[in-house]
């Protein structure tokens, strides 16, 4: 494991200390790119609290769930510190126990890293669909001469080309900080993938297009011989019905 750099590491024991006195704290685990080993120098600290259930509900009728401090203090200057963004299953599957008062979060973190294999097929059809139907768009982006189109249609391509990939792998979505780097260490996916990638944003002309949609199209069956047509606008326009979350970060 690459270890925090020494700023960083004093700046956790100061969070450590402080909040292990915390009654309604139980837990504290260290995650985002210092738990996966992604940090530079000035990389911010990425924690996660744990609360007893009595506080939690106390701060949620409060609207107070998110704690954020700066401590600029611990880190050198020019180093600027900013919040976290990575979905919880990425942020938490290499979480680092600081410290915990119930002896229960072990558990938890072994629970939330086992990828999701029950959804699988079900996520391949969404994700092909996408990609599918972003390929279309982009075709009209060029036909079009519209960039705005052309560039939406052209980063959601790369997203659920990536999406498809991870989910071959078993690999949880990083979000999209550490997408590129994740997809480069998937270990299964189409010859040259990333180049086609750098090619297309470099690019974004047919050839690329159709090169990366073709790439990912035939790596393998995604569907399964089922139909992907009507998800696309499941997953966009009807998702607010059913109260589910964007396909693009489930």
């Amino acid at each position: 494991m690459k270890e925090p750099y020494p700023h960083q590491q004093r700046l956790i024991n100061h969070v450590i200390k402080k909040l292990q006195a915390e009654p309604g704290v139980e837990a504290l685990l260290l995650s985002g790119s210092i738990a996966h080993g992604f940090h530079t120098k000035s990389s911010d600290v990425d924690l996660n609290l744990i609360w007893s259930e009595e506080c939690y509900q106390q701060k949620q009728t409060v609207n107070d769930l998110t704690w954020f401090k700066l401590g600029t203090q611990f880190y050198p200057p020019h180093c600027a510190l900013g919040g976290y963004n990575e979905p919880t299953r990425f942020a938490l599957h290499d979480a680092k126990i600081l410290f915990d008062k119930t002896g229960q979060v072990s558990g938890l973190l072994e629970e939330i890293g086992h990828y999701p294999e029950k959804r699988a097929a079900e996520n391949a059809r969404r994700f092909y669909a996408h990609l599918k139907t972003w390929h279309w768009y982009a075709g009209e982006a060029l036909r079009k001469n519209d960039k705005y189109l052309l560039d939406t249609a052209v980063s959601k391509m790369i997203l659920f080309s990536a999406r498809l990939i991870f989910l071959e792998n078993q690999m949880f979505f990083p979000y999209h900080k550490w997408l590129m780097r994740c997809l480069e260490e998937a270990p299964v996916k189409p010859k040259r993938l990333i180049s086609s990638i750098e090619h297309l944003l470099e690019k974004k002309s047919r050839f690329a297009i159709e090169a990366l949609y073709l790439k990912v199209k035939h790596f393998r069956d995604w569907t399964g011989g089922e139909s992907t047509s009507h998800l696309f606008v499941h997953d966009t326009e009807l998702a607010w019905l059913r109260g589910e979350e964007f396909v693009e970060n489930i």
